[in-house]
């Protein structure tokens, strides 16, 4: 059984101070994932946008009943604040986006495994589920500089 710390990240205003590698993606988005359960569910309605931090009720005059994106920003929105960004708070758009505007935040490998995780959030799954998946990319972005 996995229980929900019901804890979320402080937004942070900053930038961080070398971009994120694929090693540092890995333990933030383990944090991330701690910090709510692995059976933490953002998006319940996988047809709903995904925000990087908490939905405000001013935004839209209504947000459903209990609806866990007006308590938490999306798994990566809350690992690139454990991080100390904060400039992806208020940005639309997906994490290879977000990487593309702001090119001193995420190294390319980092983008990969945080846009895995994203995708299977998106989808409805567990924040454990979308950790998984990212792992399995993990490991092959991993896998060839091993071999090589």
């Amino acid at each position: 059984m996995t229980t929900t710390t019901e804890q979320t990240v402080t937004a942070p205003t900053g930038r961080v101070a070398k971009p994120v590698t694929l090693e540092r993606a890995r333990e933030l988005l383990k944090q991330a994932v701690e910090a709510r359960g692995e059976g933490f569910v953002y998006n319940l309605n996988p047809l709903d946008m995904c925000y990087y931090e908490p939905i405000d009720q001013s935004w839209f005059g209504f947000i459903r009943a209990n609806d866990p994106r007006a308590e938490t920003g999306c798994v990566v929105g809350e690992a690139l604040a454990l991080a100390g960004e904060g400039r992806h708070r208020k940005f639309r758009g997906s994490v290879s986006s977000l990487a593309e505007v702001y090119g001193d935040m995420l190294e390319r490998d980092a983008v990969t495994y945080l846009q895995r995780a994203q995708r299977e959030q998106d989808k409805g799954k567990t924040w454990g589920e979308a950790r998984e998946a990212a792992e399995l990319v993990a490991e092959e972005l991993i896998r060839p500089a091993v071999e090589g």
